[in-house]
């Protein structure tokens, strides 16, 4: 005698049997129904006991089957928009979709994918455009698979079997104060006091690109030789305003976003911005722990009053700008970094190096490195447990060491 629950069965008039398992409503609301057909009682006893088995362990969910190209769609115009990403992410998302995930697995239905067939995509990206490709596809599709596990589209999702493709970052260039030095001088020399200002600030206060470009005069506190790095300033993309896409194409005719007449800004829920210019935005970091307060060298002060007392346009209140007052983008400050290395004939090297030359001439020194984690906010060279405050003054003097970097204290 079966058990309530266990399905129905009974015997057709071809003499086969058949069992069957209520499963959720469709979208549509109606009653469905997963079958199996043997020949006789005993078989389709069986059958129907692991299809029960399958259903409970969520390995079969009897949703609709849908290729990956499908899901991802939807995943990316109705998952990703209420998730708390900024837009520029969800860009570099859509990007890893369409030039990478897509091409490979897209006609592939969702609920047949194999562990070999992601490791084939992995070893295909690896070979063919890089290792780093091969990472963003993993994380794409580990987001995107969660996804369709927890909407019932698949019972589990293939990626908890595949490991996460290999990937080693370069090595980041740490300069050392001679250079660093060298490197301000000749941007002074060559690119004049603003720029000079520029990469003086990265070399002596570890902020990294994007808080440098954002940095405010509000936020500069020359009385007391501090900056507060609270924003910062990157391009974001604007979201399609013209219509739902059909088959991966907007009613404006536009693939970009920012080219639809009707974009618009669509950041997630509670996220903190404010717009600069064009599509450069203010933005807070992701945690409070990215709020930091930062002594400034003496000679770095004077510098930053200099510059303050230059004048001229600047609408935005920034402290680095443009002639006219225009902010400077991420992309025209790394190609005035590589012009820059050029000029003063050192070796080429990731602008991220500013920053790391930084924490790694403290380190040397000797400063704490509670210190200079808790104020260069790098939690690349050493994790930190239970630190939550450092005192400014013991801050002041580590950032002492800096000194030497400004022109004329070699």
């Amino acid at each position: 005698m079966r058990a309530r629950g266990d399905g129905a069965l009974f015997k057709r008039a071809d003499g086969y049997w058949v069992g069957g398992v209520e499963l959720a409503p469709g979208p549509d609301g109606r009653r469905r129904v997963k079958r199996v057909v043997r020949k006789s009682r005993n078989d389709c006893m069986s059958a129907l006991r692991d299809l029960r088995r399958d259903l409970d362990a969520g390995r079969i969910t009897g949703a609709p089957s849908t290729s990956v190209a499908r899901w991802l769609a939807y995943w990316e115009s109705d998952i990703l928009p209420h998730r708390k990403i900024v837009p520029s992410t969800i860009y570099g998302y859509s990007g890893t979709v369409r030039n990478h995930i897509v091409p490979h697995l897209g006609a592939k239905r969702l609920d047949k994918l194999t562990p070999a067939d992601i490791r084939g995509l992995y070893s295909t990206l690896q070979s063919t455009v890089s290792t780093r490709a091969a990472q963003k596809a993993d994380q794409v599709l580990r987001l995107a698979l969660a996804a369709a596990v927890r909407d019932g589209i698949i019972g589990v999702s293939v990626m908890d079997r595949v490991d996460k493709p290999g990937h080693t970052p370069k090595d980041g260039v740490a300069f050392p104060a001679k250079t660093s030095m060298h490197i301000i001088e000749t941007a002074v020399r060559t690119t004049g006091e603003m720029w000079g200002a520029r990469w003086a600030l990265g070399f002596t206060t570890g902020a990294r690109e994007c808080e440098v470009l954002g940095l405010e005069w509000d936020r500069v506190d020359l009385d007391r030789n501090l900056i507060e790095v609270s924003w910062q300033l990157q391009r974001q993309q604007k979201s399609h305003g013209c219509g739902e896409p059909v088959d991966r194409k907007y009613p404006c005719g536009k693939v970009r976003s920012s080219f639809c007449p009707q974009a618009h800004w669509q950041f997630p829920p509670g996220m903190q911005w404010r717009e600069c210019e064009g599509t450069l935005v203010w933005t807070r970091p992701k945690t409070r722990a990215g709020i930091r307060i930062i002594p400034l060298v003496p000679a770095m002060a004077e510098v930053l009053r200099r510059l303050r007392e230059a004048g001229g346009p600047n609408p935005h209140g920034l402290v680095l700008h443009h002639p006219d007052g225009s902010p400077i983008s991420q992309e025209q400050d790394q190609q005035a970094w590589a012009k820059l290395l050029v000029a003063a004939e050192v070796p080429h090297a990731g602008q991220h190096s500013v920053r790391h030359s930084t924490a790694t001439l403290l380190l040397e020194a000797g400063v704490d490195v509670h210190v200079v984690q808790s104020v260069i906010g790098h939690s690349d060279i050493v994790t930190t447990r239970g630190y939550q405050h450092v005192d400014m003054e013991l801050a002041r003097r580590a950032w002492d060491t800096l000194g030497q970097l400004m022109p004329g204290n070699g």
